[in-house]
C-alpha cells in the first residue's frame, strides 16, 4: 500500500497503490477541506490496462496552484521503470496516458525508488537504477508540469 500524503493548504492529496484489480495499480483520493470529505470514488493513475502489471511504490507531490504530480515505479515493460502522471484540477482529473520519465535506461535496467517534488510547473524527479551494472542516482526535470522532459536523464552520485 505505502500511502504519501501532499498538502496546499486545506488541500490534501493522498496515493497508494494496491491489488484490487489483481496485480497493483496506483490509486488517488483527495480533500479540499482539510480531510472532512473526500472523493466518493477513488481514481486509479496508471494508464495501462487495470492489474495489467505491477505498478508500486508511488511519491505525490503538489506545487500550490492546483497541480498534482504523482510518480511510481512501473513493471509494465518488464523490468521497473518511472512513470508520471499529473493533474491540473486538484486530483479532479488526470491525463489520459501516463508517461516514463527514466528516458536513458537500457532494457535490460530496472529503475526503483522515485520521489518527487514540484515548485509550480517545475517537477523533478529522482530514482535509483542499476543501467551501469551498480546502483546509482539519477534525475529527471520538467519545466512545463510534465509535458517534456529532459532528453537523458542525469547521474547525481558520482562515486565510480
Amino acid at each position: 500500500m505505502f500511502p504519501q500524503l501532499a498538502a496546499d493548504g486545506d488541500a490534501l492529496y493522498a496515493t497508494w497503490y494496491d491489488r484490487r484489480n489483481g496485480n497493483t495499480d496506483v490509486f488517488f483520493n483527495r480533500s479540499l477541506d482539510a480531510g472532512r470529505s473526500w472523493l466518493s470514488t477513488d481514481r486509479r493513475l496508471d494508464t495501462d490496462p487495470p492489474g495489467a502489471s505491477g505498478s508500486n511504490v508511488p511519491r505525490i507531490a503538489a506545487s500550490g496552484d492546483g497541480a498534482v504530480y504523482v510518480a511510481w515505479e512501473d513493471q509494465r515493460n518488464g523490468l521497473s521503470e518511472i512513470r508520471f502522471n499529473r493533474s491540473p484540477d486538484d486530483g479532479e482529473h488526470w491525463w489520459p496516458s501516463d508517461v516514463r520519465v527514466d528516458r536513458s535506461v537500457p532494457v535490460d535496467g530496472s529503475s526503483i525508488e522515485v520521489d518527487i517534488a514540484a515548485a509550480g510547473a517545475r517537477v523533478y524527479v529522482v530514482w535509483q537504477d542499476n543501467r551501469s551494472g551498480a546502483w546509482d542516482v539519477y534525475f529527471n526535470r520538467s519545466l512545463d508540469g510534465g509535458a517534456t522532459w529532459l532528453d537523458e536523464d542525469v547521474r547525481l552520485d558520482t562515486d565510480e
